[in-house]
């Protein structure tokens, strides 16, 4: 079981490490990533903190 995450989890991290490169010749999508990355983090650090209330 343990060797099939791992499996996957490196798959995962070859596709994510691919799918970067082509955006870094993309300056709109890299740009609409970035801030989508940003909204993500933040909604997740409000929700963590009213969860802890």
């Amino acid at each position: 079981m343990f060797e099939i995450q791992i499996l996957h989890q490196t798959g995962l991290v070859l596709v994510a490490n691919a799918v970067a490169r082509r955006l870094r010749s993309l300056p709109l999508v890299r740009k609409l990533a970035t801030r989508l990355a940003g909204t993500a983090l933040l909604g997740f650090g409000v929700k963590l903190t009213l969860d802890n209330r």
